[in-house]
């Protein structure tokens, strides 16, 4: 190992150019894993920057340009602050962009000395959205760590004194609003038997929807009382699983039912009230009948509220009397969600369920005589309408080897997305051949699966590239024409520009249709030009997707940039002002409506060095899974301690931007690499053993 590193000395020796040549041989990314200062460090692409949403020089050189500069496009994506990671009292780290901060809603203070009161303070508004503990960080039995807000975890869920010491009272006792985000049972993990284990929060089962005592001792009070509020989220029966012909299972709350619409005593002993009565109000999310299941005959089986049809669109009567009026009679708007037959469940012959409105068969897409008579016209005939819902074949069910079967309508495929003749003969025509519109769902290339190279796979039709939004050529031969155009109907889906990955400066590049940004809610020039006119212009409409200031990444100052539209914030739950004048009452002045949404602190981005921007919760750490001290002093104890727990979430390394050499940055956990998909050593000393040996495997 040595005298290899004394043999490329003097080679490294000889200038930049070698030096990132050298290294650019033995690994993929830019500058990843490089030597300290090369070439190939420093430089780091943009476009690379824009999926991992990391600073424009991680990893380079401190105090490098290429670390001080970070893109707010990367920063929108990670929605880390812009000098993250920068010379500690840099510009950089203090000012912190607004919009970077919509996506990780961090606390006010993020970065604060440590141990300072800002650090310590969290805010119950900003633990909303994150749901951290209070004082995750804090020295190790201090009452911060200790105390847990209800609010934070009402978003994680996780017990008051999680990861505290076994046995301990804070591990015992739960917060019920803590268990409304998980549903796991107070005493999750607790001794077997225990009291904590039992007893189970009506709360927590609101967002589970368990019994009470799930997994507790057969036959218990717990496993037979259950609770409504844990039926809203879950809509099922009392006693579920309870004795049969228990009072639990008999009584079912309606509140339960909303959620799964099922019948007021789905389940109860036949002919019991339960089963009769039927609430409206249940009906309207699954939209059944009244009497669903209810005595034949019954007037509750034969009543139909539209209303409730109108979820399911099922059929006035279904399950009636048959040859009933209520049978017969289908409201078209109640047809439109199911799409089934006018007349599903008739009297087999019978002009009801040959007649099938298009209307209805839009939804479900199935064919105008499902379930006629084997052979009859109505089974054969199918209409291109009925098939767009459910993209099945003509003859779905067909004799083997039928007309039907092999034909396939494009109609069809729209939905479904699947070849003309799958499950055809291999290597028949119909297998080979596959229809434009039946890609248009699954948005995969003409001949997916074809023999390499042939036209069919080459060839890749704009409206399959409408559900994937890929490149036209999308694994096509490097530098062929597919590969360049990009079809505007493609990245309506996937919100890119024209021309991502065109050669940079073209027009490819440059122009970018308004309708792409309607998904992706980016400005209309994004990645223009600076200053040009596409950058300026951004559709209200995109905004109302990402939900952003009307002038986001205008011109400083200008009257866009100042006037954000209160519908905007809705969905973003961003301040009133952000990106406004700095000092300005817009940016001061933060509703907590919109804190709620993203949880940050009351005054994030206000003046640097106001007590909003001081006030920090550490709470808001566990959301965004950073280490403790991000942006700390460097060297301090805090930069360099990093929760095992918050590297879960992000995915970085175990000392991610401690000192450089330091244990911490050597030792990455491979499960914080499974959800980063990253080097083990990125960014690790040169020549440190988990680099060298990586790049000797390799």
């Amino acid at each position: 190992m040595l005298a290899a590193k004394k043999a490329l000395t003097p080679e490294l020796r000889e200038g930049p150019f070698k030096r990132g040549q050298y290294f650019e041989n033995h690994v993929p990314a830019h500058g990843e894993g490089c030597l300290a200062g090369s070439q190939a460090m420093v430089k780091t692409s943009g476009a690379a920057q824009l999926h991992r949403g990391g600073a424009h020089g991680e990893g380079c050189l401190a105090g490098s340009q290429a670390m001080v500069k970070t893109s707010d496009a990367a920063q929108l994506l990670r929605g880390s602050a812009h000098g993250e990671g920068c010379l500690a009292g840099s510009q950089a780290m203090v000012k912190t962009s607004d919009a970077a901060q919509l996506h990780r809603g961090s606390a006010h203070g993020e970065g604060c000395l440590a141990g300072s009161q800002a650090m310590v303070k969290t805010s119950d508004a900003a633990q909303l959205h994150r749901g951290s503990a209070h004082g995750e960080g804090c020295l190790a039995g201090s009452q911060a760590m200790v105390k847990t807000s209800d609010a934070a975890q009402l978003h994680r869920g996780g017990a008051d004194g999680e990861g505290c010491l076994a046995g301990s009272q804070a591990m015992v006792k739960t917060s019920d609003a803590a268990q409304l985000h998980r549903g796991g049972a107070d005493g999750e993990g607790c001794l077997a038997g225990s009291q904590a284990m039992v007893k189970t929060s009506d709360a927590a089962q609101l967002h589970r929807g368990s019994a009470h005592g799930e997994g507790c001792l057969a036959g218990s009070q717990a496993m037979v009382k259950t609770s409504d509020a844990a039926q809203l989220h879950r809509g099922s029966a009392h006693g579920e699983g309870c004795l049969a012909g228990s009072q639990a299972m008999v009584k079912t709350s309606d509140a339960a039912q909303l959620h799964r619409g099922g019948a007021d005593g789905e389940g109860c002993l036949a002919g019991s009230q339960a089963m009769v009565k039927t609430s409206d109000a249940a009906q309207l999310h699954r939209g059944s009948a009244h009497g669903e299941g209810c005595l034949a005959g019954s007037q509750a089986m034969v009543k139909t509220s539209d209303a409730a049809q109108l979820l399911r669109g099922s059929a006035h009567g279904e399950g009636c009397l048959a040859g009933s009026q209520a049978m017969v009679k289908t409201s078209d708007a109640a047809q439109l969600h199911r799409g089934s037959a006018h007349g599903e469940g008739c009297l087999a012959g019978s002009q009801a369920m040959v007649k099938t409105s298009g209307a209805a068969q839009l939804h479900r897409g199935g064919a105008h005589g499902e379930g006629c008579l084997a052979g009859s016209q109505a089974m054969v005939k199918t209409s291109d309408a009925a098939q767009l819902l459910r993209g099945s074949a003509h003859g779905e069910g067909c004799l083997a080897g039928s007309q039907a079967m092999v034909k396939t309508s494009d109609a069809a495929q729209l939905l479904r997305g699947s070849a003309h003749g799958e499950g055809c003969l291999a290597g028949s025509q119909a297998m080979v051949k596959t229809s434009d519109a039946a890609q248009l769902h699954r948005g995969s290339a003409h001949g997916e699966g074809c023999l390499a190279g042939s036209q069919a796979m080459v060839k890749t039709s704009d409206a399959a590239q409408l559900l994937r939004g890929s490149a036209h050529g999308e694994g096509c031969l490097a530098g062929s024409q597919a590969m360049v155009k990009t079809s505007d109907a493609a990245q309506l889906l996937r919100g890119s520009a024209h021309g991502e990955g065109c050669l940079a400066g073209s027009q490819a590049m440059v122009k970018t249709s308004d309708a792409a940004q309607l998904h992706r809610g980016s400005a209309h020039g994004e990645g223009c030009l600076a200053g040009s006119q596409a950058m300026v212009k951004t559709s209200d409409a995109a905004q109302l997707h990402r939900g952003s200031a009307h002038g986001e990444g205008c011109l400083a100052g200008s009257q866009a940039m100042v006037k954000t539209s209160d519908a905007a914030q809705l969905l973003r739950g961003s301040a009133h002002g952000e990106g406004c004048l700095a000092g300005s009452q817009a940016m001061v002045k933060t509703s907590d409506a919109a804190q709620l949404h993203r949880g940050s602190a009351h005054g994030e981005g206000c003046l640097a060095g106001s007590q909003a921007m001081v006030k920090t919760s550490d709470a808001a750490q566990l959301h965004r899974g950073s280490a403790h001290g991000e942006g700390c002093l460097a060297g301090s104890q805090a930069m360099v301690k990093t929760s095992d727990a918050a590297q879960l979430h992000r995915g970085g390394a175990d000392g991610e931007g401690c000192l450089a050499g330091s244990q911490a940055m050597v030792k990455t956990s491979d499960a914080a690499q499974l959800h980063r998909g990253s080097a083990h050593g990125e960014g690790c000393l040169a020549g440190s053993h988990p680099s060298c040996s990586a790049s000797e495997q390799r």
